[in-house]
């Protein structure tokens, strides 16, 4: 009997709860996540404000909820960007081969070399901080992980039977990558984009602590965090709670991705 993929199910559980509140929120909240209430600053956990308020009275599950839809923006986008620049490169590095592949993948090497944070800090400095800054940033440095793997899978498909026998056919590289080395290849590209995902929501949580990612009045966990750091001893919860929606969501997205690379390579479990 088959073990039960258990990260594969929790992780699951909680990216779906974290997309679900992202998307309901709005329709389910009261307060506004920039509303503040001087009258009601630094309150605690209340039937008004379950997870309290902040310095300037605002709602803290609000500007959670806001925080999410952020953290899913930034990791969702860095990730499709990488995803298809890698998945195209990759592609083109693996089916071409000759001087080609060759200096396809020593680009993506250089590129790999440059840390993504730096990247992002050097283009927040260009371009102002900002949420699309950190998406570009974080894509370009997703780019050559998914380049490499998507190379890989390239070099190991074309080798199979079902693939020789396709060319003996008459199938060309287009087809033949499109019905045989994408379908194979695809599944080690999720894992690894669930896993980049949880890196893009880290990332971008610190460079907004920082001041250099999404900016006043949008509440990024970061940010959250950020403005607690002043208030710990009289109001924790201004930082207890964004820093547990901030852990919980990345270790939804690592969890899935292991999950799904258990599912892939169950002899590996």
């Amino acid at each position: 009997m088959r073990a039960r993929n258990y990260p594969l199910l929790i992780g699951g559980t909680i990216v779906l709860l974290v997309a679900l509140g992202a998307l309901l929120g709005g329709y389910l909240l009261s307060h506004h996540p920039a509303q503040g209430d001087l009258a009601a600053r630094l309150e605690g956990p209340s039937p008004a404000h379950p997870l309290g308020t902040d310095h300037f009275g605002r709602d803290i599950l609000s500007r959670i909820w806001q925080g999410s839809r952020i953290a899913l923006s930034v990791g969702g986008g860095s990730v499709a960007l990488g995803l298809v620049g890698g998945l195209a490169i990759g592609s083109i590095a693996g089916l071409g081969k000759g001087w080609v592949g060759e200096l396809l993948m020593r680009l993506m090497d250089a590129l790999l070399a440059f840390p993504g944070v730096l990247l992002a800090m050097a283009l927040a400095a260009a371009l102002g901080p900002r949420e699309s800054t950190v998406i570009i940033a974080l894509g370009l440095a997703n780019i050559p992980i998914f380049a490499r793997l998507a190379r890989a899978a390239v070099l190991v498909v074309e080798k199979e039977q079902f693939v020789l026998a396709a060319r003996v056919l008459g199938a060309g590289p287009l087809h033949i990558w499109w019905r045989h080395i994408l379908p194979n290849g695809l599944p080690s590209l999720l894992a690894q984009a669930s896993l980049s995902f949880a890196t893009a929501i880290i990332v971008e949580a610190g460079l907004s602590f920082l001041g250099l990612g999404t900016q006043p009045p949008l509440a990024s966990w970061g940010r959250m965090l950020s403005e607690a750091r002043d208030y710990m001893g009289i109001s924790p919860w201004m930082a207890l709670f964004p820093g547990l929606a901030l852990a919980i969501t990345v270790l939804g997205f690592n969890l899935l991705g292991e999950g799904i690379r258990r599912a892939l390579n169950p002899r590996r479990q």
